[in-house]
C-alpha cells in the first residue's frame, strides 16, 4: 500500500473509530480529548507496566515528545517492535485510536 493510500485508509478509520465511539449518531463525536482520555485509561490498564504509569519509562522507554504522527504510532501499537514491544493485534481499531491519540498528546 502506498504512504497515500495507508494515510487516508487510516484517516477514515480514525473517523470511523469516533462515530462508532459516539454510538453512530451523527450529532454526537468523540473529541480528540475524549480520545485521549479514553487512551488514558487504557494506557494504565496495558502498557505502564512498561512504559511507567505517566509514561515516563521504565522497561519500555519514555513516551513523551516521541515526534510521531499518530499513523505510525497507532501502527506500533498494532504490529509492536520486533524482540521490545509486543504487538496488540487483540485490539480493537477504536482502542488502538485511542491509545495512539493518548501517546500522541503526551508533552
Amino acid at each position: 500500500m502506498r504512504l497515500g493510500n495507508a494515510t487516508a485508509s487510516l484517516s477514515l478509520l480514525l473517523a470511523m473509530c469516533m462515530a462508532s465511539a459516539s454510538g453512530g449518531s451523527a450529532g454526537r463525536r468523540v473529541t480528540t480529548a475524549g480520545l485521549v482520555t479514553m487512551g488514558r485509561a487504557q494506557f494504565v490498564e496495558m502498557c505502564a507496566a512498561c512504559h511507567g504509569n505517566a509514561a515516563d519509562g521504565g522497561e519500555g522507554p519514555s513516551l513523551h515528545r516521541l515526534g510521531r504522527t499518530p499513523d505510525v504510532i497507532a501502527s506500533t501499537i498494532r504490529h509492536g517492535f520486533k524482540d521490545e514491544m509486543p504487538a496488540f493485534t487483540s485490539l480493537n481499531a477504536r482502542q488502538v485510536a485511542a491509545l495512539a491519540a493518548y501517546v500522541h498528546s503526551l508533552k
